[in-house]
């Protein structure tokens, strides 16, 4: 009796046994139908091919690829749509992936005053020149606008060998010396010279557009007042400089005139107009025949200025 149960109880856990593995076999098929674990995946903008500083991202140098979300950088580009406009800010390899500092615009090259060269086209150089209210067409200067020059000079004689201005001391036959009477009056003229200017920058690097709601010396006068004030802003300073592209050829006229001391100021241009025209220089010669402007006779009396203010009447005795 002893011996049947025992062999009962083998039996039994014979049969758990098998219905153990049974059951392990049959679910093991299920496992490897149902795969591996799926790891979450993210597109990003690669680079398929070298891009230079400075150089602009071409939609064909870039193209999404699906990578392991893991390996994305929390800055990276995912569309090609943040890609339009810009600018390479730095050598981006084959194969990187297009991170946001990457990348730059004309915009905040501007307002930041870095990568300035990123906006000089090759053939131009950058030249900074002096503007006020008058040269900068009332402030009315922005980046991108196209202007002409405008220039006068005041032109004298001097003697040929010396390089000294007429009228020069004569030296009589008794060896006396004899001082000219009076000054050369000099002669001027006024010329259009570059056109077609691009102005690349208004007011100094590092610092945004400034449009000034007054003249420099309406706001130095108005300074002290609201400097007092609490609570209230003080207007930004007029700018003061201007920087221009051009060819290395006009940027030595540039600085010709400057140096020379001429009076210079800026024309503004229509925004599509880029025509190259022709002028003849304006002297006094040019104003008496174009408006038919006759000196007035000697004659043997003249006017007396009465003394009084723009638009006001003699008093009436």
């Amino acid at each position: 009796m002893k011996r049947g149960r025992f062999l009962i109880l083998i039996g039994i856990i014979l049969g758990l046994v098998t219905t153990v593995a049974v059951f392990l076999i049959l679910r093991s098929p299920e496992k490897e139908a149902a795969g591996p674990t799926e790891v979450p995946k993210q597109k990003v903008l690669i680079a398929v091919q070298n891009i230079g500083q400075a150089q602009p991202i071409d939609p064909a140098a870039v193209e999404l690829r699906e990578m392991e979300q893991s390996q994305v950088p929390p800055d990276a580009v995912m569309s090609t749509a943040d890609i339009v406009g810009k600018l390479a800010a730095v050598d981006i390899v084959q194969g990187q992936i297009i991170r946001r500092d990457m990348l730059t615009d004309k915009r905040s090259i501007v307002e930041k005053g870095i990568n300035a060269s990123f906006l000089i086209p090759p053939g131009k150089v950058a030249v900074a020149f002096p503007i006020d209210e008058l040269s900068s067409v009332a402030y009315a200067l922005e980046p991108g606008d196209t202007v002409d020059m405008l220039i006068t000079f005041n032109m004298v004689s001097v003697d040929p060998e010396t390089q000294i201005k007429l009228p020069l001391p004569k030296t009589t036959e008794e060896g006396q010396v004899s001082e000219p009477m009076g000054e050369q009056t000099p002669r001027m003229v006024t010329q259009l010279t570059l056109q077609d200017i691009t102005v690349l920058k208004v007011g100094p690097w590092g610092q945004a557009a400034v449009t000034p709601a007054a003249t420099p010396e309406a706001q130095q006068q108005q300074g002290a007042s609201q400097q007092q004030q609490a609570g209230e802003q003080v207007q930004p300073a007029a700018p003061t400089i201007i920087t221009l592209l051009v060819s290395q050829q006009d940027a030595l006229v540039l600085k010709f005139a400057r140096e020379a001391g001429a009076s210079i100021d800026f024309a503004l241009r229509s925004k599509n107009d880029h025509e190259i025209v022709e002028t003849e220089p304006v002297t006094l010669d040019y104003m008496i025949r174009r408006f038919n402007i006759r000196p007035p006779e000697h004659l043997p009396f003249a006017v007396e200025p009465l003394g009084l203010g723009v638009g006001s009447a003699p008093a009436r005795r």
